[in-house]
């Protein structure tokens, strides 16, 4: 289940009051847009997470895309 969907709307201010809305009330969200992903929305959580590499690991697979648009125009 989905906890927020970042490809909601392209408005600027749309974002901001999600992801202000996700940091009081979901800090730890999962999106299924680009095959699933969790997002961290709390500067310390993420602070956290940075700096434990043996628990919290990026691989390139799991890197979300900076433009979803050109992504898939090449698929």
């Amino acid at each position: 289940m989905s906890d927020f969907d970042p490809l909601a709307s392209d408005a600027p201010d749309d974002a901001h009051a999600m992801y202000a809305e996700l940091r009081a009330q979901c800090p730890v969200a999962h999106s299924d847009a680009y095959g699933g992903f969790w997002a961290l929305t709390r500067y310390d959580d993420v602070a956290a997470a940075a700096s434990d590499s043996r628990t919290f690991i990026s691989s390139v697979r799991a890197v979300v895309p900076s433009d979803p648009a050109a992504c898939a125009v090449r698929r």
